[in-house]
């Protein structure tokens, strides 16, 4: 009972700083408890009490928080910061994904007769900050999955853009003995690119995904930095 009351007060504090989300959302993020130990009862018949909290986090939202593309998304990596500070999501003993905060204190007061008056608890406890954090993700994951996606396949095209500008430059500034003397050189070494990367020339219409075309540009890339190394060694 004291702990269906401590998830109830914990949901209610995460309600109150929803501005945008469906309160299904919220409400739907499953909080388990572990590890519970409490003190001895005061004379006002109240008694501090501590556990372990877990909440339940989709396979999907984990990926995303996992993600070093996350950052190709500035409202997610905000989300983040304000509710999920502390995202290392583990696996439970039921091999479901959770984020776990140990130590979480709460107080517990009792009416006359014993029985449960309210239960209370700092109304900034990150538990509460991370339900809504939670919700938030599972109600945007797609949203933000796919924008990532969008913008990292942008920051690939264009780092490949300069790549190659560069190289071209470079290559268009050596005198033209030398130029004559690398050209058998630098044809291989697009063919090897293309061979191992893929063809750029290829990716406006190629049926493939944007995360395969980001692969490519990015493999482009960086075969494109390690020559420019050479050439300029």
């Amino acid at each position: 009972m004291v702990l269906d009351a401590v998830n109830a007060r914990l949901h209610k504090n995460a309600l109150v700083r929803n501005t945008t989300l469906k309160e299904k959302s919220i409400l739907d993020v499953s909080v388990s408890f572990s590890k519970v130990s409490n003190s001895v009862m005061r004379q006002d018949k109240s008694l501090t009490c501590w556990a372990s909290a877990a909440l339940k986090v989709d396979p999907n939202v984990t990926q995303l928080l996992s993600s070093e593309n996350l950052k190709y998304s500035l409202v997610a990596q905000q989300i983040v910061a304000d509710y999920l500070p502390s995202s290392a999501v583990n696996l439970t003993e039921n091999n479901e994904d959770s984020l776990s905060f140990a130590g979480f204190q709460y107080d517990v007061f009792a009416n006359d007769d014993g029985t449960l008056k309210e239960v209370d608890f700092d109304a900034h406890d990150r538990s509460s900050y991370a339900i809504y954090g939670i919700a938030w993700f599972n109600e945007n994951a797609k949203i933000i999955k796919n924008e990532m996606i969008k913008n990292a396949f942008s920051e690939a095209k264009e780092d490949f853009t300069r790549a190659d500008d560069n190289i071209n430059t470079l290559y268009s500034a050596l005198p033209e003995l030398i130029q004559h003397n690398l050209r058998g050189e630098m044809r291989n070494w697009i063919k090897q690119k293309d061979r191992k990367c893929g063809k750029v020339e290829l990716l406006a219409t190629a049926d493939i995904s944007l995360t395969e075309k980001t692969k490519i540009y990015r493999c482009q890339t960086e075969m494109t930095a390690m020559q420019i190394e050479r050439l300029t060694e």
